[in-house]
């Protein structure tokens, strides 16, 4: 019997896209451009993933809280959105997803900053006593939560959205905000330093 051969296009063995689930709402970290196009560091990240893989790229948008879900249900390789431990064990809870199933690897530590009016506030210490405030979105939520268990500040004035903490800090309602650096510097330059 004769043996037949088979020729097959080398393209057609590529390996499958990276799919990438991402909830595109943190810059500079991860957002949609004017056009709605996903860009950031996680979307270079993504890219460069793929590229050593030999690969492209295929992004799954999801909610904050879908990202683990996706993952541990196959329907992504990874979740790429500057995730925040805390919530995203949350996420999972709320799925009913088995958090062994899943790993969660920082390559990076976000720095923080304090918005702050009072002159005398220069450290952490400063804020013994004092309210403080973190944005709904951010990363800055869970080392303030930390600082709170600890006593470190008074209590957290809420998780609330940027202007609500921004006239709070006006009407010293709360003597800091804690937010990453890249914000931080924002605030500042939009009160004039003030």
């Amino acid at each position: 019997a004769r043996t037949r051969f088979r020729c097959q296009r080398a393209s057609s063995l590529a390996a499958a896209p990276l799919k990438v689930a991402i909830s595109p709402w943190f810059p500079p970290v991860i957002y949609e451009d004017d056009k709605g196009v996903a860009t950031g560091f996680d979307i270079e990240l993504a890219e460069l993933l793929a590229k050593k893989l030999k690969t492209k790229v295929s992004l799954v948008r999801v909610a904050p809280e879908q990202l683990g879900k996706k993952v541990a249900d196959g329907e992504a390789d990874v979740a790429l959105s500057a995730i925040e431990s805390r919530s995203y064990l949350k996420g999972i809870a709320s799925t009913k997803v088995d958090p062994k199933k899943l790993k969660m690897l920082d390559y990076y530590k976000a720095p923080t900053a304090f918005v702050v009016q009072d002159p005398a506030i220069k450290a952490v210490a400063d804020l013994a006593g004092k309210l403080v405030g973190a944005f709904a979105h951010s990363a800055a939520r869970e080392t303030l939560g930390e600082w709170r268990s600890k006593g470190l500040v008074k209590k957290v004035h809420g998780y609330e959205a940027e202007h609500v903490l921004i006239d709070s800090l006006a009407r010293k309602d709360v003597q800091a905000i804690l937010a990453l650096e890249p914000v931080a510097a924002e605030i500042a330059g939009k009160s004039k330093g003030e």
